[in-house]
């Protein structure tokens, strides 16, 4: 199947340009050695040296959509942050690496950002956050997730952290709807080289012990709509699909073949590839999703996210939990330095977990003893025309 840009070729180009002005990053990518960065030399210990802070995820490719807005809004944070007079006097430096959501150049993005003495990294690549915990935990560096939480972030090394959605909220709110609806029997077609997607489908396998089937699919090399066809004998009545920008084409090609099955998925439906592929097929389908409260605060983080990326974030479940949890990271450096060096991880962990009930985007926000956040939980809108609306509570399919 043919993959395709999150945002097509002129989007893509005008948010590659304004990802250039707007963001401080350097992009390195090739072959890198293993490192030999102790866990000592991770810490700058001159005040004048700045705080130096990673991020990877991507900025281009079919994933772009993940990556940009959150790049964007932990960026505001920093900059917020240096107007005041940085952390205790010290200058804090945001270091961006686009890995494309590939794994791969996810671990050459960590080896660099290793080697320029950051002392924490942000992420949103599933795969790539699981494939160095090991490695985060031995080189003393903490490692956020600000896209995803779940139970098996809990179980990661205690350095590897999540400020983001419950992954399980998703599939949660599937199973609840599908159930009350009567949209059995259904079925997920998911795309299994993304960690995430293995999740979401765990927890609705083992809620839908009956009338339910489950296709794992390879979305870089693969066709659907053999997968499809199989499915149009089963009668369904409602369809998960569970990937990024290809699961439009998807949606395109099941109404195509005559299956008028109930669509649910997530955000990824925000993107502009997604939507492209879709067309008029992802009309009224259901979307896993969750969106900040409009307070006076919001409008006016709203308002200077614009002003720095020159547009409103195209995802906000990516944006302002990634706000927030730069705003907790920052506050929790602030309160376990002393002297003129900074703390080592488990003591910046220390100080962050304490920060019960900070007040956030994303409201209250508590990251429990295992390292994860489990208040913000995504809910179910109506995708219809670009725009999505919040399904109210026992609302039914249309």
């Amino acid at each position: 199947m043919q993959m395709m840009s999150a945002f097509g070729d002129d989007t893509e180009k005008s948010l590659a340009s304004l990802l250039g002005r707007a963001i401080s990053a350097i992009l390195v990518f090739g072959a890198l050695a293993t490192s030999t960065v102790s866990a000592a030399d991770l810490i700058p210990d001159s005040p004048s040296e700045p705080i130096r802070i990673g991020w990877i995820g991507p900025l281009t490719g079919n994933s772009a959509v993940l990556g940009v807005d959150a790049a964007e809004a932990i960026k505001l944070a920093v900059a917020q942050q240096n107007s005041i007079g940085g952390v205790k006097g010290r200058k804090v430096e945001l270091l961006l690496q686009d890995d494309k959501y590939d794994t791969k150049t996810f671990l050459s993005s960590y080896e660099w950002l290793l080697a320029h003495k950051v002392t924490a990294i942000f992420t949103v690549t599933y795969g790539g956050f699981f494939a160095v915990a090991s490695r985060a935990q031995r080189d003393g560096v903490l490692v956020i997730n600000t896209l995803d939480c779940n139970e098996d972030i809990a179980a990661a090394p205690e350095n590897m952290l999540c400020i983001a959605t419950l992954t399980e909220s998703i599939a949660q709110a599937f199973v609840s709807h599908i159930k009350a609806n009567g949209e059995l029997p259904s079925a997920v077609i998911y795309d299994e080289m993304n960690p995430f997607n293995v999740v979401v489908n765990r927890v609705l396998q083992s809620s839908f012990p009956e009338d339910f089937r489950s296709i794992a699919v390879d979305l870089s090399s693969i066709d659907l709509r053999p997968t499809l066809l199989n499915l149009r004998a089963a009668k369904l009545k409602s369809l998960i699909l569970l990937g990024h920008d290809p699961m439009g084409q998807a949606m395109r090609d099941a109404r195509g073949l005559g299956i008028d099955a109930k669509f649910y998925t997530v955000g990824t439906i925000t993107s502009p590839g997604f939507q492209k592929l879709a067309g008029d097929s992802a009309n009224g389908a259901l979307v896993a999703f969750w969106s900040a409260n409009r307070t006076d605060r919001f409008e006016n983080v709203e308002a200077e996210f614009v002003k720095q990326a020159g547009r409103k974030p195209i995802l906000e479940l990516t944006a302002y939990p990634a706000y927030d949890a730069a705003q907790i990271l920052l506050q929790a450096l602030t309160n376990s330095i002393s002297g003129t060096d900074l703390p080592k991880a488990q003591k910046t962990r220390e100080a962050l977990i304490a920060l019960k009930h900070f007040n956030g985007l994303s409201g209250e926000i508590s990251v429990d003893s295992d390292g994860e956040t489990r208040s913000i939980r995504e809910s179910l809108y109506e995708f219809t025309n670009g725009s999505l609306r919040p399904l109210e509570a026992g609302e039914p399919s249309r």
